[in-house]
């Protein structure tokens, strides 16, 4: 799979390209046609080495047990490679977007494309989330896209990701944020050698994000280690509330999202890290997002996710 957001080496991040789209539709595709009981050993042997390749795929089969017959139509693989394919054009290097300049793609999805580029008023590094194209037709892809940016900048506290702008230049919406320098706590995990003291100091800082995204009423819903990133002098940044809600508001794990020209739902949030309520559908409150990084937590101490059963 792509290399995580703000990845120092300049790969694509946690987002969903039409390549990555191609592997997983295969393994889906192939852990229907077995028994039931067989796919959880089937899944984990095919993304034994990728597991953000894993979430994504038991993404599908969770959606499969919601939607029954649907996901196995090929017209769904249709619709969706199709999405997948029609991207935006490109923002090239030395382009400028109102007053940002491109200098470079940090990443790209169904929710956007993520640039590097230099505020030439401030003379600074930001990165530039651009809506695509294709979804400005949804009007809830913007609403999204927007609320995203809303929330973020209401909690203004150092462990969440600083919002600069939320603009439009050139008929195209973008998120201005400041760029992190430095590594996810995917890539930490992967690293290894882990000690307890600096497991200490990245959950104390993440349970401070949490703590400030509760109080101002948030529940994020998708803490997991793509969304966490250790910069350079290790102050720890909590990304991606895109499919944050308003705690007490009326709500389940699922949303809509808009695909092609049809409306599907699956469960909003990462099921290795999900809480059992929020696996159930059920209503959510701040604790789901404390088992969620109770489950990061554990899997930063030993390596391991908690469990590897994606049923359970």
């Amino acid at each position: 799979m792509s290399a995580n957001l703000f990845d120092p080496d300049g790969g694509q991040v946690n987002m969903m390209n039409a390549t990555e789209w191609q592997q997983i539709k295969a393994i889906v595709q192939q852990a229907l046609d077995i028994n039931p009981e067989q796919r959880t050993q089937f899944v984990a042997q095919q993304c034994a080495a990728d597991p953000s390749l894993r979430d994504e795929v038991i993404a599908f089969l969770k959606a499969d047990q919601t939607l029954g017959d649907f996901i196995s139509q090929p017209a769904y693989l249709s619709f969706v490679g199709n999405a997948l394919s029609n991207e935006v054009e490109d923002l090239r290097i030395g382009e400028r977007l109102g007053r940002y300049e491109i200098e470079g793609e940090l990443g790209r999805g169904g929710m956007g494309t993520v640039y590097l580029a230099r505020d030439e008023e401030l003379n600074r590094k930001v990165a530039l989330k651009i809506l695509p194209a294709q979804l400005y037709r949804h009007p809830g892809s913007t609403e999204r896209f927007r609320r995203e940016a809303h929330i973020i900048s209401a909690l203004n506290h150092p462990n969440v990701l600083t919002i600069h702008e939320i603009g439009r230049a050139d008929s195209i919406d973008f998120i201005a944020t400041e760029f992190v320098d430095g590594i996810t706590l995917r890539q930490r995990i992967t690293a290894g050698g882990v000690t307890i003291r600096e497991a200490a100091d990245v959950g104390s800082q993440v349970m401070a994000a949490l703590a400030a995204a509760h109080a101002a009423g948030f529940i994020h819903r998708d803490v997991k280690p793509e969304n966490i990133i250790i910069r350079v002098d290790g102050l720890v940044k909590v990304l991606d509330f895109g499919i944050a809600k308003l705690n007490g508001s009326q709500d389940t794990s699922s949303e809509s999202t808009p695909v092609g020209d049809i409306n599907f739902s699956i469960g909003a949030g990462t099921p290795r890290y999900m809480s059992p309520e929020q696996l159930r559908g059920d209503a959510l409150d701040p604790r789901s997002d404390i088992w969620s990084f109770g489950a990061v937590l554990f899997e930063l101490l030993t390596g391991q996710p908690p469990g590897d059963d994606y049923e359970t």
